[in-house]
């Protein structure tokens, strides 16, 4: 999986396994993680692939 984010939030996500892309456009994003990712990047990905499955 590998991303691209925005400077207002904006998220490309890509997940070549299950040809999944997900496109986050808004304004705000999360804190900061220790692993470096934002909070709400695992959520965006979270509910792909709740609506994936």
């Amino acid at each position: 999986m590998f991303y691209a984010r925005g400077l207002w939030g904006q998220y490309v996500i890509c997940v070549p396994e299950i040809d999944m892309i997900i496109v986050r456009l808004g304004r705000k994003y999360g804190r900061r993680l220790q692993d470096g990712h934002r909070h709400d990047f695992y959520k965006f990905v979270d509910a792909a692939l709740e609506m994936y499955n």
